[in-house]
């Protein structure tokens, strides 16, 4: 049944005609796209994805921990919290994303390094946005056609496997492909920012999330020449 619903999701992704994207309204609370789009092609291919994930032995099974990282997303956007599925991935590495059919991914190495609540309400607020404004749509449409296409649709069906959890080279290669142009990326900070200091964050937090990142990727020796996997999909966070 994946292996169905990704050959058509493939279908209908590469069917598309190329040409320049055309801005998109936001995505409403529990709206899905129309099944003949391009937009819908990629939903399923991410369905199949999370269906993969579901079972990949990767997902932390703690009740407690999900239901406070959900809390959280309430408490950003009670509107949108409901039609999220979270999923804590079992890997040491700082990333979060969220992917155009609702499936929010926090990886564990993100809990590890977030200091308190507000820094991790920016990042998940941040990620929110991209869902929200449908980055993830309008990338796929400013790549279509070109060489990059393919190279999406392949780290994509490598997603479905799950093979890619904690080879460092192949995560920073597909955030690479799957990045976000900077003008997403600052519209998603803003959103981001918007998100938790209207739920009651303290401000001042932000930024200090992109300064510890900065500073570990600008630590001395071997650590420097590994690749980052937060920065090879958030082009824009030197700024």
């Amino acid at each position: 049944m994946i292996r169905h619903s990704l050959a058509l999701a493939a279908a209908l992704l590469l069917a598309a005609c190329a040409g320049a994207p055309e801005p998109l309204a936001d995505l409403q609370p529990g709206e899905r796209p129309d099944l003949s789009s391009d937009e819908a092609g990629l939903w399923m291919q991410m369905d199949a994805v999370e269906n993969k994930l579901k079972t990949s032995g990767h997902v932390v099974d703690d009740p407690k921990l999900n239901a406070y990282i959900r809390s959280v997303t309430c408490r950003l956007s009670p509107e949108y919290c409901k039609h999220l599925r979270l999923f804590i991935v079992q890997t040491p590495h700082f990333n979060a994303s969220m992917s155009p059919n609702g499936t929010m991914q926090v990886w564990t190495g993100t809990l590890l390094r977030v200091q308190n609540e507000a820094q991790l309400a920016y990042i998940l607020g941040h990620e929110m946005a991209h869902y929200i404004r449908r980055h993830s749509v309008q990338k796929w449409r400013s790549i279509r056609g070109k060489s990059d296409s393919m190279a999406f649709f392949t780290v994509t069906t490598r997603m479905a496997g799950l093979g890619f959890v904690g080879d460092l080279a192949d995560l920073a290669s597909m955030a690479s492909v799957m990045a976000f142009s900077r003008d997403h990326e600052r519209e998603s900070d803003d959103i981001g920012f918007d998100f938790m200091v209207k739920a009651g964050y303290a401000a001042a937090e932000a930024p200090k999330t992109w300064q510890a990142l900065l500073a570990e990727s600008n630590a001395d020796g071997e650590e420097k020449e590994k690749p980052s996997v937060f920065f090879a999909s958030h082009p824009a966070i030197e700024e």
